[in-house]
């Protein structure tokens, strides 16, 4: 199978050095384009401007076969159809794109999974309370829900990408995007007793394990699942769960959606209108259970 042939290699670089995408991104988009270009070659395609709507659409009722969900398969559309525009715009050798004469499969319109407020509130009164040891190793966990920010994001934060004075920090997203984020006054406080900031440089890793060193994804899910279980939250107990709790209770205490997007580092307001529907759900179950002409016929 030659993959040279289809620039998949040049299209992988053209991610990392112009789009700036993740190392995870990255592979994702080899496996998924890997993954067509083997399904080209054993329909007898050997070049891209072979390509027809009607092959991707054979690779598409192949996944969705093998059990490949519609979330799933939207994401591996959107990699080919960035792939074929990469092969019109830079490499010039062909000239429309095939995927865009494709229907993707309807996805599930989920709500997105919260932790109850009150054992939230449990979680931060616990932490005011706890010794300064323990408040030291729970601190990832409140500083995730009262930031909003990704996992990956809390980990790489450096002793310089906080502004005390400003009262904000500097988060680089997804594909190196960057924003700011201002820090709860009372985050902010906890943050510079219990992180021995002073004799520490710039560049080293604002939160620290026990040993020094800057946590581990792994060991960040670790800690928000302890501390979640042992305050008896409900929900999916993971740092992308209180991403999203952060999110939603900004929303119920009246935010604004544009501010939550902004703080988020959502690409599009799309991304963040998912919150409105769970806020919305979470609405009608309230009129249900107290109003008192809820059960009554209109």
């Amino acid at each position: 199978m030659n993959l040279e042939f289809f620039f998949l290699e040049a299209f992988l670089t053209h991610l990392r050095a112009v789009r700036r995408m993740s190392h995870h991104t990255l592979r994702a988009y080899q496996s998924d384009l890997s993954s067509l270009i083997a399904f080209l070659h054993a329909e007898g395609v050997t070049s891209p401007d072979a390509i027809q709507a009607s092959h991707l659409r054979s690779w598409m009722a192949g996944l969705m076969e093998r059990g490949n969900t519609p979330r799933s398969i939207h994401r591996k559309l959107g990699a080919v159809r960035s792939w074929l525009d990469f092969l019109i715009y830079e490499q010039k050798v062909l000239q429309k794109n095939p995927s865009e004469q494709l229907l993707a499969p309807k996805r599930a319109r989920h709500l997105v999974e919260v932790n109850d407020a009150a054992s939230l509130k449990r979680l931060l009164v616990a932490f005011d309370q706890a010794m300064p040891d323990v408040q030291f190793r729970m601190l990832p966990v409140v500083s995730l829900y009262l930031t909003g920010l990704r996992v990956s994001e809390l980990a790489a934060l450096s002793i310089g990408d906080w502004d005390r004075m400003a009262g904000q920090i500097r988060v680089a997203g997804k594909g190196g995007k960057q924003r700011l984020v201002p820090v709860h006054p009372w985050l902010a406080g906890h943050w510079g007793r219990l992180l021995f900031l002073e004799g520490r440089g710039v560049s080293e890793p604002l939160l620290i394990n026990d040993q020094g060193r800057a946590y581990h994804s792994r060991s960040l899910h670790r800690l928000v699942k302890d501390a979640l279980e042992a305050v008896g939250a409900r929900g999916r107990l993971s740092p992308h769960t209180l991403r999203h709790s952060f999110a939603t209770h900004m929303l119920d205490e009246g935010a604004e959606l544009l501010a939550i997007k902004d703080l988020l580092g959502h690409a599009n307001l799309s991304a963040t209108q998912i919150y409105t529907r769970s806020s919305l759900e979470k609405l009608k179950r309230l009129h249900k259970l107290l109003h008192p002409r809820s059960g009554a016929d209109s």
